[in-house]
């Protein structure tokens, strides 16, 4: 399914009288996303004793929350289409966000993503 042109509107819950759009990202920008998740990983792994990897790895064998598998900024910059703020949606605008707001963007953008997932066909080769 094309993804272009997709966009909903939320109302922001701890911000009456506010909402945000989401646009739905295509599957390179959720693995660009992913990528850049991973190189924050690996950079900070380089000054990492051996014994702070083993506990790393142990904690990724449980399993990582979808939060941590993707880049929260690249994931916020390419699913924020639009906010009832008078600021306009600028990159420098989304990181201005505060911590509640994005946080909610975030798990608004992740929720839709796993929704598609479980709801696709072919949710078992879905990057």
């Amino acid at each position: 399914m094309l993804v272009t042109g997709q966009v909903r509107t939320e109302s922001i819950p701890h911000e009456p009288g506010q909402t945000m759009s989401f646009r739905r990202l295509s599957w390179r920008e959720w693995e660009q996303a992913a990528d850049a998740a991973r190189d924050r990983a690996l950079a900070m792994c380089r000054d990492l004793t051996p014994e702070m990897l083993s506990l790393m790895r142990e904690r990724s064998a449980q399993g990582e929350a979808p939060a941590e598998q993707f880049d929260a900024a690249t994931v916020l910059h390419a699913g924020i289409a639009g906010w009832s703020y008078d600021a306009p949606v600028t990159p420098e605008n989304i990181d201005a966000l505060d911590a509640q707001t994005a946080e909610w963007a975030l798990a608004q953008l992740l929720g839709a993503r796993e929704s598609d997932r479980k709801n696709s066909p072919a949710s078992s080769t879905a990057p």
